[in-house]
């Protein structure tokens, strides 16, 4: 266990996740009734792609929130990652409502 340094990044966590539950699943699998049988394999098949689909819509319009502070070389750097977020939102309400004001014209 010596060569497995600590977990830094979500996706390891939800990959570890995702096949904790596909082997623990796929061993009770011949134990469940026949009836039971489809729709546990349909949740085997769309549970890790739900996972994964909720992972990157996170990360597509949250992903400040997947990173740690300890991610960073430096403070800083976190702070002006999370400032340059909310620059960025105001930057384009900003001009949002520029646009809207020619057009209304």
């Amino acid at each position: 266990m010596s060569g497995f340094g600590t977990i830094k990044n979500p996706l390891t966590i939800i990959a570890i996740f995702a096949g904790i539950v596909e082997v623990s699943s796929t061993t009770v699998l011949p134990f469940i009734g026949d009836s039971v049988q489809a729709v546990y394999i349909w949740f085997l098949m769309l549970f890790p792609s739900l996972l994964v689909l909720t992972f990157f819509i996170t990360l597509n319009w949250n992903s400040k929130v997947l990173y740690a502070p300890s991610d960073f070389q430096t403070d800083d750097g976190y702070h002006k990652a999370n400032k340059m977020s909310v620059s960025v939102g105001n930057t384009i309400n900003s001009a949002g409502g520029g646009v809207k004001g020619f057009f209304d014209e």
